[in-house]
């Protein structure tokens, strides 16, 4: 990993974890969307791939929006550098959230069915999700330490 990577603040790496994480689940919403109202799904393969979605991402994005919206704004060290944690939390996330645009996006580009893609996302979300639960428990499950 660059060493530039390894050497953001801890606070700049959580931002950095948060935003990815809202980022894809909001993309692959997006691409859902895009294919009900374009008339490619009907409405219960929209259900059932808005369903997979939520039950696949709210476990991540909801600890990581309860951390923002319960955060005390204790001002963190600056002087802290998140490291080689934050490369592999970075990495073992874009590995999960890429998979799971990939069986979406393979729908949009006409190359899978949507029943295909939440069976695959329900599996495999489940078989990654040791990769990045230790990686948004270690960023968004533990209260900031203050800079004093």
């Amino acid at each position: 990993m660059s060493g530039s990577l390894v050497n953001v603040s801890p606070e700049s790496a959580r931002r950095t974890m948060a935003l990815l994480w809202l980022g894809f689940f909001l993309v692959n919403l997006a691409m859902v969307f895009y294919l009900y109202f374009g008339d490619w799904i009907e409405q219960d393969n929209f259900k059932a791939s808005f369903s997979q979605l939520n039950s696949s991402f709210v476990p991540y994005v909801g600890v990581i929006l309860a951390y923002y919206l319960t955060e005390r704004r204790v001002i963190t060290s600056r002087s802290g550098r998140a490291g080689m944690p934050f490369a592999i939390a970075l990495l073992s996330s874009l590995v999960w959230n890429a998979m799971v645009f990939l069986f979406i996006a393979r729908v949009v580009l006409l190359r899978g069915t949507m029943e295909d893609a939440v069976r695959a996302i329900a599996d495999f979300g489940a078989m990654l999700s040791w990769l990045v639960a230790p990686a948004i428990g270690f960023y968004f499950a533990k209260p900031s330490v203050s800079g004093r």
